[in-house]
């Protein structure tokens, strides 16, 4: 937890929805019909491409460094995303149970997000009140848009949403 005090009733919250995207992954794969092994061999290559682009700084623009606190307690700058595995191989990951539904899933705990995923905080206002507080302007929203899906398939709500969004700001 990096020396976070999260709310005990948070990692019950936060457990259930990583079951339920666990879940939508299954339910998505079997949709579209990708197996297990297709599944372990998109893993592995993202996570090669994803050690890939670190090295090559790809990133830096990305991320901004953050101070924590490691389990010791100890004060470090963490500038990188810590859940690239670049030891990941298909091999490894032929040799993982499926997670979510153990009896008939493909989906594991190396196909499947970890909980820190998508973690991201941001801060929104408008340009005049970031100049007046002479902070530096790093993105601009150009459009937004809200989309439903059928909740079984939870995880995929994004995508419509995304599509609209990039239709309204001219890009798409």
């Amino acid at each position: 937890n990096h020396g976070v005090d999260f709310h005990p009733g948070m990692s019950k919250n936060v457990a259930n929805a990583a079951g339920m995207m666990g879940l939508t992954a299954e339910m998505l794969g079997k949709l579209h019909g990708i197996s297990r092994e297709q599944q372990d061999e998109f893993a592995a290559r993202s996570h090669a491409r994803a050690h890939a682009a670190t090295l090559e700084g790809r990133f830096k623009n990305e991320i901004l460094p953050t101070e924590g606190h490691a389990a010791d307690g100890t004060l470090f700058q963490l500038d990188y995303d810590e859940v690239i595995r670049p030891e990941t191989t298909v091999e490894g990951l032929s040799q993982l149970r499926p997670v979510f539904d153990p009896a008939n899933g493909t989906v594991t705990a190396g196909t499947s997000s970890a909980l820190s995923d998508g973690a991201s905080a941001m801060l929104i206002m408008s340009e005049e009140k970031a100049n007046e507080l002479g902070l530096k302007i790093r993105a601009r929203i150009k459009g937004m848009a809200i989309a439903g899906c059928d909740p079984s398939i939870m995880g995929y709500g994004p995508v419509p949403a995304t599509q609209k969004a990039l239709k309204r700001a001219g890009l798409a």
